[in-house]
Order: C-alpha cells, then sequence, then structure tokens
C-alpha cells in the first residue's frame, strides 16, 4: 500500500520531461494493485455440525457491511471454495442449504492482501415439511398472506430456486444446451419437430420479464403486429422476487398419489384481472428439494373452446448435492380457421398445440460416468403463435 502512495505522488509531481518515468511508476503502481486485488481471497471451508463431512450444494453469500452482497456462489462435493474479496473490509458469510434454516457467520475482518481462511461447523436446524393439506380460497381475498406451514415450505422452495440460479451462472461443469420445438395434432401426433443447439453462457437457463411487468401486462400478450399470443413463463429470478411472492397466495397440499413429496399450490390474488400463472410446487420429503414446478395460465380468453395452456420446470440434484434446472417446456393451444360448411362458414377452433421449451446435460467424467441430464436452457422469452391454419 505505501509502494502505491509513494508511485502515485511521484506520478502526480512529474514534470514533463519526466512523463516516461512517471507512466512507468504509474504501470507498477497499476500491476501492484492488480496484484492486491487478486491476493484478497476468502477461503471458505463448509462442514456439518460436528466437523467431519464437508457440506456440498450450499449457496454462499458474502455479505457486506451493510448487509450488501459481495459474491455468491456454489459449494462444490469437497466443502471447500476460494471466493474473490477484493477489498479491505467487515464480512460476514450467509450459507444456505436446501431444507434447512439459514445460518449467517460472525463478522470477518479483511485487514490485508493475505487470504483469509474460515472453516464453518453448520447447525442441523431442519425447516420440517408439513403434511397438513390446506385451502387456497379465502385466506388471499386481501393480500398474499400464508399461514406458517405454507412460509416454511416456501422458504424451502425458495432455497432450491436460488440454488438452481446461482448454479447456472457458476456451471461448474460444461453444458450441452438444445431448444426443442414442436407442433402435434389433438389427438397426439406429431406433425414437426426442431431441436437446435444452442450455447450454455447465460445468466439463466431462460429468461421472462420481469415479475413487476408481468403482474402489470399480463402472463400472455397479443402481438399487435402479428395477432400471435406471446406466453410467458416465469423464470427462476421472477419466481424468487418479491413482486411474484407478493401478487400471489400459497398453500400446503398433499399429494394424494404420491405421500413421498408435498406441494405449495400457488395462484394470483382474487384481484387480478390480467393473464396470469397459477401452479403448484413439487417438493421431495426426503432430501427437502424443489423437484418440479407445474403451471397453468388463467384468465386466458381463447378464441375458441380449449383445455387451455400448461407448463412444467424440472430440477435435478447431483450427487454432490448442486441443483440445476433440468428441462423446461410450454404448452400452447394451437388454432386454425375450419370450413365448416356453407351454412357455418368459417370457425376458428383448436386443431392441436404447439409446445417450446428445452434442455441440457452436464458432462461428468471419472468413474464412468457418462452423461447426466441437468440445466435448462438459452436465455429469450416464450415468445409462441397460436395461430395455424387448417
Amino acid at each position: 500500500m505505501r509502494e502505491r502512495r509513494a508511485c502515485a505522488s511521484a506520478v502526480r509531481g512529474a514534470s514533463r520531461g519526466g512523463r516516461t518515468a512517471a507512466l512507468g511508476c504509474l504501470a507498477i503502481a497499476l500491476l501492484c494493485c492488480a496484484q492486491t486485488l487478486d491476493a484478497q481471497r476468502l477461503r471458505l471451508t463448509l462442514l456439518d455440525s460436528a466437523g467431519r463431512a464437508p457440506m456440498g450444494g450450499a449457496i454462499v453469500t458474502v455479505l457486506r457491511a451493510d448487509d450488501a452482497r459481495h459474491v455468491e456462489a456454489i459449494i462444490g462435493p469437497s466443502g471447500a471454495r476460494v471466493l474473490p474479496i477484493n477489498a479491505i473490509g467487515t464480512y460476514r458469510v450467509r450459507v444456505r442449504r436446501v431444507g434447512y434454516r439459514p445460518f449467517v457467520s460472525p463478522p470477518i475482518r479483511v485487514m490485508s492482501t493475505a487470504d483469509v481462511a474460515l472453516e464453518l461447523r453448520l447447525p442441523e436446524t431442519r425447516i420440517p415439511l408439513p403434511t397438513v393439506l390446506a385451502a387456497v380460497r379465502g385466506r388471499c381475498d386481501v393480500g398474499g398472506a400464508y399461514d406458517t406451514h405454507a412460509a416454511d415450505v416456501l422458504e424451502t422452495a425458495k432455497t432450491s430456486l436460488i440454488a438452481a440460479s446461482v448454479a447456472w451462472r457458476d456451471q461448474f461443469d460444461p453444458l450441452d444446451v438444445w431448444l426443442v420445438s414442436r407442433r402435434y395434432s389433438l389427438s397426439g401426433r406429431v406433425l414437426d419437430s426442431v431441436r437446435v443447439a444452442r450455447p450454455a453462457r447465460t445468466e439463466e437457463p431462460f429468461e421472462s420479464d420481469s415479475a413487476e411487468v408481468l403482474h402489470r401486462d399480463g402472463y400472455v400478450h397479443t402481438d399487435t403486429l402479428t395477432g400471435d399470443r406471446v406466453y410467458f413463463l416465469p423464470s427462476v429470478e421472477t419466481m424468487i422476487s418479491d413482486a411474484f411472492l407478493d401478487t400471489h397466495c400459497f398453500a400446503v397440499v398433499d399429494d394424494r398419489r404420491d405421500s413421498s413429496r408435498v406441494g405449495l399450490r400457488f395462484e394470483p390474488l382474487h384481484h387480478q384481472q390480467q393473464p396470469d400463472v397459477r401452479g403448484t410446487m413439487w417438493l421431495e420429503r426426503t432430501h427437502r428439494a424443489l423437484s418440479l414446478i407445474e403451471f397453468a395460465f388463467q384468465q386466458v380468453t381463447y378464441p375458441a373452446a380449449t383445455r387451455g395452456a400448461t407448463g412444467r420446470v424440472r430440477i435435478r440434484t447431483l450427487p454432490s448435492g448442486v441443483r440445476f434446472v433440468d428441462e423446461w417446456h410450454i404448452r400452447m393451444p394451437l388454432f386454425g380457421v375450419v370450413w365448416s360448411g356453407a351454412t357455418a362458414g368459417n370457425r376458428v377452433r383448436q386443431v392441436g398445440w404447439k409446445e417450446d421449451g428445452g434442455a441440457a446435460r452436464v458432462r461428468l467424467t471419472g468413474r464412468g460416468a457418462d452423461t447426466i441430464p441437468l440445466a435448462g436452457v438459452r436465455r429469450g422469452p416464450v415468445a409462441i403463435s397460436t395461430w395455424g391454419y387448417h
């Protein structure tokens, strides 16, 4: 630090004839600064409460003194990771694990350029998953209120969604990502299908409008130029936003066909008039992890009788505990103008379905591993035409 201050003083005091030396000193100062930034790192190790087993798959967030997020990452199966700090100051480490209460470390003071080693033993404070059945309607007439059971399950679901979002940005392993689009008849016969490989280096598996925009304009728009219907599936970031949570109500539901999982049902507030989404987040009781989200669109005016549009997002968990969006798709009715005879003339009716979505595989090496299906799809809104002519 002294060398940088001395060098900066030399630059400010340089005469015209000494510009070369001053610039050289400035270059040394910048190099010194870069080395200092690179050297300020947090070597973090997460262990169980007994200090024996590494805790992989946790979401780690380094918080600044004002509780703002400084850096965020997923911890691998070794339970250890080196995180960049890059600035002297006071920090805390927040650890979130699916199915457990969040843990926040005591303050950590980074005083010099040396690495800071921190070992955290995590308490085993689990979030219980209830086995109760609660009704949604009647509890959400005013706002997005939910009981204690729903709050606990919602916290677990949010942690899974955050873990999937952070893991996608981290991308420990290379991904093979593709998009799939297909149309098929009402009887289920595939009319056409297209599969396109896309780059995986994106912020999210797929992207939608913000929760604020979707609440204001609706999850289904009509393109003013083409007349196409444009459907928006809420992204991971949208579903963990305050805007989504504040405009939907939640209730815990049991799966009557599968006792190994519990659901968190959500639907828009009753006064919402724009097209919106409702559905269920399904969590595995054993691992307390979110595995599937099922959606349905409501308050959508269709031009003909239809069973409506649906969507789903699947989340997989690696043996290391890292969670990814494995695949997603959205299914919309496909309409056509059909000749119904001289008396009836042309009529609009549903003639099939259009389905867009995607998936990815992460390439794993070692111990004979081949490929395991994992995470999502490149970013971009779900924009789908539902009009066809039959």
